[in-house]
């Protein structure tokens, strides 16, 4: 028998399956947050198709509403799966909004002027406000006590 240094290995060589493992409590409860965000979105985005009908929003508008709806919903189911691209993706997303978000206020709050007799919508910089909110705190508990849950599915 001789040993022949060029030969292929014998061994068998094979990929590791890594368990999933169960989804961790922070996991779980950001998506719980994030769900309470999609839902005010949603409950906020309902007045639309009335502004639709009566020509307050155009229907390309309406078109974006539900196609970024739609998006955030694609997003976040895999966030649920564990994909970790995902959370990356919501992380930019939200900044964005975060930007857009401060821009506004900050717009809309200095374009008033001191003795306008309209105030500012307060309801909807709340809501807004807390929208984003869920969304950041959601975001913290995805990326620091969760994860190693991503980590260990990415291999």
């Amino acid at each position: 028998m001789e040993h022949n240094p060029y030969a292929a290995p014998r061994s068998i060589v094979a990929d590791v399956a890594v368990p999933a493992g169960k989804r961790p409590r922070s996991v779980s409860a950001a998506l719980v947050l994030l769900g309470i965000a999609l839902a005010f979105e949603v409950w906020d985005a309902i007045p639309a198709l009335r502004q639709v009908s009566v020509g307050e929003l155009s229907v390309l508008g309406f078109i974006y509403l539900v196609i970024r709806l739609s998006v955030l919903i694609w997003i976040w189911t895999r966030i649920a799966r564990g994909n970790n691209w995902a959370r990356y993706t919501a992380l930019v997303f939200t900044l964005l909004a975060l930007a857009i978000y401060l821009f506004n206020l900050w717009y809309m709050l200095s374009s008033l002027p001191p003795t306008s007799k309209y105030a500012p919508d307060v309801r909807a910089i709340i809501v807004s406000a807390s929208l984003i909110l869920f969304e950041l705190v959601a975001l913290y508990l995805l990326f620091f006590p969760g994860t190693d849950w991503f980590r260990s599915r990415a291999r």
